[in-house]
């Protein structure tokens, strides 16, 4: 798969919409993985 700007222009775009739609999902998701992101940083 090539890594043209359109193609992950594309990409986000679908995953907007898919996060948009399953939007308390999502922001629970993306919480979870900042919290996993800080505790990685934290421990570095």
């Amino acid at each position: 798969m090539d890594c043209n700007p359109g193609s992950i222009l594309a990409l986000l775009l679908v995953l907007i919409s898919v996060s948009s739609l399953f939007n308390q999902q999502g922001h629970v998701y993306f919480t979870i993985c900042n919290r996993c992101l800080e505790r990685d940083a934290n421990a570095l």
